[in-house]
């Protein structure tokens, strides 16, 4: 498998991966997060990861980890909802 076609798979499974954990990172009903949310988030940091060690376009890879980053914020306001207003 060439370079550029590992590191198409990687850029795109991390941002649906990321898209899933931006969507899915408000339900904190009962922790289901932590097993529904939270593992495609490690999932999405891990292709990234491994994605910018290989791409030459690193610049591309800003977009998964500004959605990683708004689903790390979405989670944990949900969460202070969760535990302060339930």
């Amino acid at each position: 498998m060439n370079s550029k076609l590992k590191s198409n798979i990687f850029f795109y499974l991390s941002v649906i991966l990321a898209v899933w954990f931006l969507l899915t990172a408000w339900l904190w009903t009962y922790y289901i997060n932590l097993f529904f949310s939270l593992p495609f988030g490690l999932l999405s940091l891990l292709f990234w990861y491994l994605g910018k060690k290989v791409d030459e376009r690193k610049s591309r890879y800003k977009i998964t980890l500004l959605i990683l980053m708004n689903g790390v914020i979405f989670s944990i306001a949900a969460l202070m909802f969760f535990l302060f207003f339930h």
